[in-house]
């Protein structure tokens, strides 16, 4: 007698090979289907690594996805897409909502991961879980500072363990004065613990040289960024410097930026440095440039440029600094190793069809919204998502554009775009309607969604709000609700769908 093979009854290095690639919705429906498949999905660790929108997964705070145990992927993923199926029902509506900040304190609320918030107001910085209902934030806080708390920035490490970086500034509306940036390990309590809080295990401060901002921060290392204005006070001075905070060294680096003059036409654009981040899957340091020639131009034009991510040079310290707070500084050039100029219009020459098969090869990088009109047109008048992306295996046209257009939408539908990073695209006005579309990609970056989310009346009671952050993977959005005829009055809330 002939028995036709099936999924139950084959080999599980060939299930494994079958579902390689597959997407999060996929594998958990197929660990539904039997014992057998269950118990393989469950307990093997590469099948969820290859999968597409991996990093769509809810990861508790504090750890990453090199420390998650096995047996963990699976609920995760499942609950990954239970968030996503509420969030992309026809209007979803919101399980609950809590308000995290009072009228009149101008609150900063910081989603890291999971079910934990970071908010802080003036000198005073609270932890708390959202999960426990009232936010606490007339407790005692975790860390009081000698100044007002700003550009918070967090990094989970694994295994319950992150690392919280801020600046503090004595003299916030003074220019050019000196800011003080603290770096404190945190310790997470597991998911047994529901009622106990984070704690801090050490503190560190360094000195930062005058106008400049912590800007990105990976393992040791702090990205900072020079924001002081030149005389004319439309551009930066284009500083920027790397700290590894465990030994207390830092290099200021120096680097020669392109005009992209025969790419443009134009001659006389000065490049600028708007942004740096730390790329880990490509070890890169990420450099966005907007070029511009006069104040209060439009048409500007954005690139990006890569560089390997350099070596901190240690330097000797003398037995009188080895206690030293201070940073001890050295000087380096930067050396590119890529460039890009982003397509500055919407047409088909410049950007290349996003099928999956073509995406899985390019390694996201930045996300920004096209308009459908050119350069010159407002940035409420946009539809399309593009994502910039990078093969490293690519001698020649490394970088790509992969648009992710939304069909079918009506040509005066709002939307608040906002990147898989959270933070909204543009400033957009407020908003009393309580039906809204969001557009955003996911965290993965393989896709973009739209979600047409209903606020309840009571929540918003009519007033003017502003989305100030989206996070699909954890189908949360924060709020801020102006209060009754009160200009720049308002509360934050967080709503969970």
């Amino acid at each position: 007698m002939r028995v036709n093979p099936n999924i139950h009854t084959i080999a599980p290095e060939l299930v494994l090979e079958i579902l390689r690639d597959e997407c999060l919705s996929t594998l958990v429906s197929i660990a539904q289907v039997s014992s057998r498949l269950y118990t393989i999905l469950k307990n093997n660790r590469s099948i969820w690594m290859n999968s597409p929108d991996i990093h769509d997964l809810p990861i508790p705070v504090g750890e990453t996805l090199s420390t998650i145990p096995n047996s963990l992927f699976l609920r995760l993923a499942m609950r990954a897409v239970d968030i996503r199926s509420r969030l992309e029902a026809p209007i979803a509506t919101p399980i609950r909502y809590s308000k995290i900040s009072e009228p009149g304190k101008h609150l900063t609320a910081f989603l890291p991961s999971g079910d934990w918030v970071i908010a802080s107001h003036c000198e005073r910085l609270w932890i708390r879980n959202i999960r426990r209902g009232d936010l606490g934030l007339d407790s005692e806080p975790i860390f009081v500072a000698r100044g007002k708390i700003q550009d918070i920035k967090f990094e989970s490490v694994g295994f319950g363990k992150a690392i919280l970086v801020f600046t503090i500034n004595d003299w916030p509306s003074r220019e050019n004065s000196p800011s003080e940036t603290f770096i404190l390990n945190l310790s997470f309590p597991s998911e047994e613990s529901p009622e106990a809080d984070p704690h801090i295990t050490r503190v560190q401060n360094y000195t930062l040289p005058n106008s400049f901002s912590v800007v990105a921060l990976h393992g040791p290392l702090l990205v900072i960024l020079d924001t002081t204005l030149d005389t004319t006070e439309t551009m930066s001075l284009n500083r920027f410097g790397i700290i590894d905070y465990q030994q207390g060294f830092g290099t200021e680096f120096s680097v020669d930026l392109p005009s992209f003059a025969d790419g443009i036409g134009v001659e006389g654009l000065v490049p600028t440095i708007t942004r740096l981040q730390l790329h880990t899957e490509l070890k890169k340091l990420v450099i966005h440039v907007v070029l511009q020639n006069s104040p209060g131009l439009v048409r500007n034009r954005r690139a990006i440029l890569l560089a390997d991510i350099p070596r901190i040079t240690p330097l000797v310290r003398s037995n009188l600094l080895m206690k030293s707070r201070e940073l001890l500084w050295s000087q380096e050039k930067l050396k590119l190793t890529h460039s890009y100029l982003i397509p500055g219009h919407l047409v088909p020459s410049l950007l290349d069809g996003s099928n999956e098969s073509t995406l899985s090869q390019y390694v996201p990088i930045d996300e920004f919204v096209v308009d459908r009109y050119g350069e010159m047109a407002s940035p409420f008048d946009t539809e399309n998502m593009v994502s910039v992306r990078f093969d490293p295996t690519r001698t020649e046209d490394p970088f790509r554009s992969f648009p992710f257009i939304l069909k079918g939408d009506p040509d005066d539908a709002f939307y608040a775009h906002f990147t898989r990073e959270h933070s909204a695209h543009f400033g957009s006005a407020g908003k009393t309607e309580n039906l809204l579309d969001i557009s955003c990609f996911n965290a993965s970056c393989t896709r973009r969604s739209r979600f047409r989310i209903a606020l309840p009346h009571e929540l918003t009671g009519g007033q003017m709000y502003f989305m100030r952050r989206v996070d699909p993977s954890e189908g949360r959005i924060v709020l801020f609700i102006f209060e009754d005829e009160k200009p720049r009055v308002g509360s934050l809330y967080l709503v969970q769908y």
